[in-house]
């Protein structure tokens, strides 16, 4: 049995995270064990299942060096087969932690590192760190092909043969199992509300601000619709948050759009709304968006490249325009007009379908483990 080590120093509810929890509590595989390394207590350790917990192994960060150092025996004293990293700088700390043995370092990419600078060019710390990375782990995962072209355009000196596109995986065990959320009850609305959603943090990538303001039109001509807003706020963007609720507040929408902040019943949630909408100016997988398509909702999205990528090019959701609230209206009135039609259930059984048959934490961990095995036994 190989030990597989996951470094996740803050274990909020985010992509990176979810996915991980999803390998463990998902993990069966008899060749490799997969385990998280955590720094400071968070939601995520909630969600690990009882019986997994102690792959959960909590490693004090007081400094680096020392951070370096304690991993560095843990890794040893447990013979750690490989460690995968979520975070550029938790790969060169591994990269240093693991000097002199034969442990393999792999890296995730889950998000577009410097997309969003408004720096001119990249700074020394970002190319030595890129450098770094680059010679010495052992494989790269990106969650997109969009992602991988990227990565790509910003950093031509990785090696393409160390490169693969591994889809995210959604533990759809889990997800559906999750009893249904009385909405209705907790928000004091009428039970037959028309209620659509749409999960994901406040931040410079989304773009909840266009939602709001086709909302405006969709509520003063049915003043049954509620929308709800899942996902908690970044700091460095939290205008952005201010935007909408603002917005929401000068347009008389506040009883009618909720924002509920960070959850961890999203199961649930999505099993009580009737439409899905994700509003992204960028993106690199999508991951409630997918979970919808598999809790069976029909789903609206933006048309941007990763979208077009986990729907089959707009066959299983809905596209609208990015930045666009009239088509984005367009689209959610188009949608609440065919819901409990036959078309509309057809559907939505054909995007669940294709769905789990691409993003199942299932397949993510065989071509997993497929890729562990074949990296290069030496570095």
């Amino acid at each position: 049995m190989n030990k597989v080590l996951h470094i996740i120093r803050d274990p909020v509810l985010g992509g990176a995270e979810i996915l991980v929890k999803n390998v463990i509590n998902a993990d069966e595989d008899i060749q490799y064990r997969h385990y998280l390394l955590y720094c400071r207590s968070g939601p995520l350790l909630k969600l690990i299942k009882p019986e997994k917990k102690n792959r959960c192994v909590k490693v004090g960060f007081r400094n680096r060096l020392v951070f370096i150092w304690n991993l560095r025996r843990l890794i040893l004293s447990n013979s750690i087969f490989l460690v995968h990293t979520h975070q550029p700088i938790d790969a060169v700390f591994a990269i240093l932690a693991t000097i002199g043995s034969a442990t393999k370092i792999v890296k995730t990419y889950h998000g577009y590192s410097g997309i969003y600078s408004d720096k001119a060019s990249i700074s020394a710390k970002v190319l030595l760190c890129n450098a770094i990375i680059n010679r010495f782990v052992s494989m790269h995962f990106f969650v997109s092909h969009d992602l991988l072209a990227y990565n790509r355009r910003v950093n031509p000196k990785q090696d393409c043969k160390r490169q693969r596109v591994l889809w995210n995986g959604i533990d759809t065990e889990e997800l559906l199992g999750r009893p249904k959320a009385d909405m209705a009850t907790e928000l004091k609305i009428p039970s037959d509300s028309i209620l659509m959603g749409m999960v994901g943090s406040f931040s410079r990538g989304r773009d909840q601000y266009t939602l709001c303001v086709a909302l405006k039109k969709l509520i003063a001509d049915n003043r049954k619709i509620h929308f709800l807003f899942v996902g908690g706020r970044v700091d460095k963007y939290n205008y952005l948050y201010c935007e909408c609720r603002r917005y929401c507040l000068e347009n008389h929408l506040d009883n009618n759009v909720h924002f509920l902040g960070v959850r961890d019943d999203i199961g649930g949630i999505l099993k009580s709304i009737d439409v899905y909408v994700h509003s992204s100016n960028n993106d690199t997988f999508g991951f409630a968006l997918v979970e919808a398509m598999i809790v069976g909702v029909p789903c609206i999205a933006s048309n941007i490249p990763p979208f077009h990528e986990v729907s089959d090019e707009g066959k299983h959701v809905l596209l609208f325009n990015k930045g666009d609230d009239n088509d984005l209206r367009n689209k959610i009135d188009e949608t609440l007009r065919e819901i409990g039609t036959e078309q509309s259930a057809k559907k939505c059984i054909e995007a669940r379908e294709f769905a789990i048959r691409n993003f199942s934490i299932a397949i993510h961990q065989k071509k997993l483990h497929e890729s562990y095995r074949s990296i290069d036994t030496h570095r």
